[in-house]
Formats: structure tokens, sequence, C-alpha cells
């Protein structure tokens, strides 16, 4: 590198400031200011938020100048210096880039995407017959990653996963919700007696099995209410289930397909898929979409 005028790149040029800077610190700092945030890279570079933020800072300090920026909205914005480094290092991101397409072209199922959800609900036949019907052959590779319901919202925001699926999950500023479909209930009564029909039914002694976010269950529970039911409790798992004679539970079911459950005279939840806003796979929400449209 020789003099650089304007650009804020005097002294990079000076040998030792070259030592221990790898291909690995220019192919993650190009990629970042690419794509404008470290999630963003992360889900590029298949790596972790932190990890990519991480390499990022390590490589200023082996450049000894500031080179990246993050403000409130989780933009990364290069410094003066940054962008004068980012516009010598173009051959060589150039050159990156296309070694990854091939790399990619080489790859049969194409991108990697990562599902996560709940322990055990990827086996489910709510899940497995909404995935029958998700069109990815030939353009994504899928994962399945077990990510606690509490979780989720972190582990998007960190691009560990690309997708989250689950029932009565709730909305955050920086997620997508993308509903799929109503989900039914398994409506069952301790002991003889008809099952009731319609919320105005619930007069006596009902619970109601607790599934997805305190906010979202709760939520749920008014809507009955607001149908005309009365009473009814919380309850955290149907093994526990104080029920006594006559007593009815409610409870998600997440074996039928989705429609293929109690009419839809009960309020009922939607079975649900959360992304990060601005996801790099710009096609994927409207293949999520059609999925559940199937």
């Amino acid at each position: 590198m020789g003099q650089n005028g304007g650009n804020g790149m005097d002294g990079f040029n000076q040998k030792d400031g070259m030592a221990g800077i790898s291909l690995r610190h220019l192919e993650v700092f190009s990629t970042a200011v690419r794509e404008g945030s470290y999630a963003n890279a992360a889900l590029e570079l298949q790596m972790r938020r932190p990890n990519v933020k991480r390499v990022c800072e390590d490589f200023a300090k082996l450049v000894g100048r500031d080179l990246l920026t993050e403000n409130e909205n989780h933009e990364v914005v290069p410094t003066h210096f940054g962008q004068g480094l980012f516009a010598q290092l173009g051959p060589l991101s150039t050159s990156l880039r296309k070694m990854e397409e091939g790399v990619k072209q080489l790859l049969q199922g194409g991108r990697v995407l990562r599902f996560g959800a709940a322990s055990g609900f990827f086996r489910v036949g709510l899940f497995t017959d909404y995935l029958s019907r998700l069109n990815i052959s030939g353009k994504f590779r899928s994962c399945f990653l077990k990510v606690d319901g509490n979780q989720a919202h972190k582990s998007l925001l960190a691009a560990e996963c690309d997708v989250y699926f689950g029932i009565g999950l709730g909305e955050t500023e920086r997620l997508d919700r993308i509903e799929l479909g109503e989900v039914g209930w398994n409506i069952s009564r301790v002991g003889d007696g008809a099952l009731p029909a319609k919320p105005k039914d619930l007069k006596g002694k009902w619970f109601m099995v607790r599934e997805g976010d305190a906010d979202a269950c709760a939520e749920m529970m008014e809507r009955f209410r607001s149908a005309g039911a009365r009473g009814g409790e919380i309850v955290d798992e149907a093994p526990i289930v104080p029920a006594g004679k006559g007593d009815v539970v409610f409870q998600v079911d997440v074996i039928s397909p989705l429609g293929g459950a109690i009419a839809n005279q009960w309020p009922q939840y939607q079975f649900a898929a959360l992304m990060r806003r601005h996801h790099p796979y710009a096609d994927l929400k409207e293949m999520l979409i059609i999925g559940g449209r199937k």
C-alpha cells in the first residue's frame, strides 16, 4: 500500500501494522461493512454474532485504529479510516465473495437454514405437517436446534438460528412474527358428562394448560372469557392439573395438522414463526407464509 491521500489510511502501510492479521480478519470485517450489521454478517458467515463482533474488534486492535461503530439500531457503520480500509480491500473482498459463491454451488442443498424450537416440538404432527408443505428443497439445507422458549428472542437476535417455531409467541420490535395457521384444542373432562361445545358452556371449574409466552396465555384466557366463559385457571402441565370429577381441561393440540382439529368456535392460538427483521435471506419470509397456506 502506498500514499492514500484523504482516505484516512496513512500509517496502515507500516510493516509492523500487518503482524497478526489473517484472511479471516479481512473476511469478517469486509462482511460486516457490506451487510451493515454484525447479526447479518453472522448469518452470512455462519458464525455467532458475538464472535463476528469480537473478530472485528481484534482486527481494529491489530490495525491500531477504530474501524466500526454500532448505533442504537444495531447498524454497523465504518469509521473514516474503516471506510478507507474497506475500499482498499475491495479486490480481496470480491475474490472472497467469488470463492464463497463457488462453495455454495458445490453444496447440493444451498444455504444453511437453522430452525429453532423447544425440546420435542420438531417431532410433533403439527410441525412435521408444516415442514412437509415448506418448499425449501434445492434452496436451503436445513438443520434443527433445540432452543428454550425463554431464549428464543436472544437466539434469533444473536443469529444463532434463523427461524423459531412455536405456539403463543410474543412479538418484539426487532422480530417479525409470521402466523402460519390456527391450532385447535384437545378438550377432556374428568369423569362422565358431555364436553362443552362453546365458551358459554364453561361455567364450572375448568383449566387451560399454559402454552407460549405468559402474556399470550393471559390474552387467550381473556378471549375465552370475552366469548362467554366463566372462571377458568391457567396451569403449567397437564399431568399435574389438579382436576376433580367433572372438571374440564383444555390443552393445545400439537398432534393434528393445521386446520385439522376442533372447530373454530373456540378462540385459538396461532402456530407461528419468528425471524429477525431485515434477514439477509430475502426470500425466506415469503416461503414460510406460503408453507402455511398449502
